[in-house]
């Protein structure tokens, strides 16, 4: 697996209700209408569609390891004002090992906003988001776009019954300057720029075998294509089924969530690898 789509998984990173008065009785088959649960916004790889509520913050530790690709991300969530808007900072750190050479270093840093078009009150929640890409990876080490980009997407959560809730997401981004090195005849790296261009399909299901305790099994499949230096496409795609367990701690106004789980990854329908994804979120709330 290649470093960039690593770091992908751990970004994997005007509301409609703001004009008009929300209804807020719990309507049949919406989110409420099965209960609360314990646990709900954690997943690993995948967006729920979620924000988080008036003076919670959520921060994210995520370690990812597949083949010789290793990534590392925090992640903070900071609501702005109430749950109808929150943005929110991805910050990763890349290190891909190779037989004959290695390297590590920071990435493209990940700025979002997102928007709550639908919350637990109806059939659905709905929530589009957009995030910055800020070209702080080290490209000559093989880190980063080289470029700044655009990242527009769009997750959905649907509750089916107390013990099964469902998410999909759907997105894609953008970088028109993206900068590829490559070795030159003479040895010496050489900058290309060219254009970046990924998308990503996903959904999952999580089980609430117990109030503490969940289940979840994730499904992603990622589209790229990038122009190469000899000018033709290069494409690429993905898919990655990571089964998972999670469970949750609670200490005074602060809920520890630890997860971990096995992503599986194959490349135009071959196994590529399997890896292991460690999760641990802290939420913390003044209230």
């Amino acid at each position: 697996m290649n470093l960039r789509v690593a770091v992908m998984l751990l970004f994997m990173r005007m509301p409609l209700m703001a004009f008009a008065q929300q209804d807020t009785s719990i309507q049949k088959g919406s989110y409420l209408y099965y209960g609360q649960p314990l646990i709900e916004d954690n997943a690993m790889l995948m967006e729920e569609a979620f924000n988080q509520e008036t003076g919670k913050h959520q921060f994210i530790f995520n370690y990812f390891r597949s083949g010789d690709a290793t990534a590392y991300t925090f992640t903070h969530e900071i609501p702005l004002g109430n749950h109808l808007h929150q943005i929110s900072y991805s910050i990763p750190f890349g290190v891909l090992q190779h037989e004959d050479y290695s390297t590590s270093g920071w990435d493209d840093i990940l700025i979002t906003y997102r928007p709550m078009i639908a919350d637990k009150y109806d059939w659905a929640l709905f929530i589009p988001g957009v995030s910055i890409v800020v070209p702080t990876g080290n490209t000559t080490r093989g880190i980063g776009n080289g470029g700044w980009g655009i990242l527009a997407s769009i997750a959905m959560t649907k509750r089916f019954s107390q013990t099964i809730t469902t998410h999909y997401n759907m997105n894609g981004s953008w970088v028109p300057r993206a900068m590829l090195y490559m070795s030159s005849q003479n040895g010496d790296a050489a900058g290309v720029r060219h254009q970046y261009r990924s998308g990503m399909l996903g959904a999952s299901v999580v089980w609430h075998c117990r109030p503490q305790l969940n289940l979840m099994m994730e499904n992603q499949c990622f589209f790229s294509a990038r122009v190469k230096a000899e000018g033709t496409f290069e494409r690429n795609v993905q898919y990655i089924l990571n089964p998972g367990v999670r469970f949750a701690l609670h200490h005074k106004k602060t809920q520890f969530v630890p997860a971990i789980g096995i992503p599986i990854s194959f490349v135009d329908g071959a196994l590529e690898q399997v890896g292991v994804f460690l999760y641990l979120s802290v939420e913390t709330s003044r209230y």
